[in-house]
């Protein structure tokens, strides 16, 4: 007779579930809200109000179950990191793939705000680590 897991184990398996997927979909969610606003791509706001909503739900739960709100707020800030990447990776692609290399307005001005969050993003989350001295 196997003896079933502690509660703990569970809740490790249910918290490492929400953090992988609610990190994933909030900068997926994200990414698409950016190309939406830039684009107009995906015509449909609704799915991702919808990815928003539920990669929120997923990382209140797990914030929940951590007990530690302040990590909530460094999942959001890598969540947009990574948003403003795809987006800077989506108009370095748009302007390689035209056959004279050029963007238009509203893309560089995106790229530029995108590259402009992406150093604030990383600034926020250095600032709570501390250097670590080897030898």
């Amino acid at each position: 007779m196997n003896p079933s897991p502690s509660p703990t184990v569970g809740r490790g398996i249910a918290l490492a579930v929400l953090i992988v997927t609610g990190r994933f979909t909030l900068a997926v969610a994200l990414a698409y809200g950016l190309a939406h606003m830039v684009w107009g791509y995906p015509a449909d706001i609704r799915r991702i109000l919808w990815g928003l909503a539920a990669a929120a739900a997923m990382l209140v739960a797990a914030a929940w179950l951590v007990k530690d709100a302040a990590w909530l707020l460094h999942v959001v800030v890598w969540a947009v990191a990574v948003a403003c990447l795809l987006i800077v990776g989506a108009v370095v692609s748009a302007y390689f793939h035209r056959a004279p290399h050029a963007l238009r307005a509203p893309e560089l001005n995106v790229a530029v705000a995108a590259l402009g969050v992406l150093a604030l993003s990383y600034v926020f989350l250095r600032r709570g680590t501390k250097k670590r001295k080897h030898g």
